[in-house]
């Protein structure tokens, strides 16, 4: 092999390797977009009560919705990335007859610490096993969105939820990371996987998913691969003219989330 060759194939070699390490090793920084803000609520704000847990060396902090309605109907909700779940709370303060739980992940707005899959699983097993003793829900909702499905897929394969809400799913954060990185050795690299496809088969509620037909973050195949296995009763709503982060917007959007929570104990 000729010397001009083999240097080619070294500084190829090196460029690889070094661009390896740093996806592996700043791997939380492509995945977690932590929004660091502070909301106080007004005193005189009866429908919105500050929900805190403590959970060794870290706090957790959000917000509990319509409060009254917390033994009847309680959705607890697991928002996107570099979403403020804050900014959530008039929307479902409108949902009438439904309490909603909506709490930070770790390093997002109040709450400290460090957001990683581990985490983010044992935190939703805590404040599920925090507020369930607390109020008794006689229905109790999970609604994930986007990052946030895969927290509540995880959820409702570990304990008794009355029924469970994805909106614009994916069926595993290593599928769309191995597209995204075709060329990388991702399965061996990630460390947080968030495979919503091993726990959706344990789920024995219910399911509603709604996606956008014109999802720019998670392609459709994603969330389609993740419909495929469900395996109990589903609900599939495609909005087709919706992109990934106005899916909200439109009217169809809360008619089947409003829908689906008052008549899934029917199902």
């Amino acid at each position: 092999m000729k010397p001009v060759f083999k240097r080619i194939l070294i500084y190829i070699a090196v460029i690889y390797l070094s661009f390896t390490l740093l996806i592996y090793f700043k791997q939380e920084a492509y995945i977690f977009f932590p929004t660091k803000v502070n909301h106080t609520i007004e005193k005189t704000n009866n429908k919105i009560v500050e929900y805190e847990l403590k959970l060794q060396n870290t706090k957790l902090y959000g917000w509990l919705t319509n409060q009254e309605y917390a033994k009847k109907k309680l959705v607890i909700y697991y928002g996107g990335n570099a979403e403020d779940i804050y900014y959530n709370i008039p929307d479902f303060q409108k949902l009438e007859g439904i309490a909603t739980l909506l709490v930070n992940y770790r390093g997002y707005g109040l709450s400290n610490g460090k957001a990683s899959e581990k985490n983010l699983f044992s935190d939703a097993i805590a404040i599920y096993d925090n507020i369930f003793p607390t109020y008794h829900p006689e229905k109790i909702i999970l609604l994930g969105r986007s990052l946030g499905s895969g927290v509540a897929t995880y959820l409702a394969s570990q304990r008794k939820i009355d029924g469970v809400i994805l909106v614009t799913p994916y069926d595993s954060v290593l599928n769309m990371a191995k597209e995204t990185f075709p060329f990388l050795p991702i399965s061996i690299m990630l460390r947080h996987k968030f495979d919503s496809l091993k726990y959706v088969k344990k789920i024995k509620c219910p399911i509603l998913v709604l996606y956008g037909g014109n999802d720019s973050i998670i392609p459709n195949r994603r969330t389609e691969n993740l419909i495929k296995n469900i395996e109990g009763h589903k609900k599939i709503v495609l909005i087709k003219e919706a992109d990934h982060n106005n899916i909200n917007i439109y009217p169809e959007y809360w008619e089947n989330l409003f829908k689906f929570i008052n008549q899934t104990n029917q199902i």
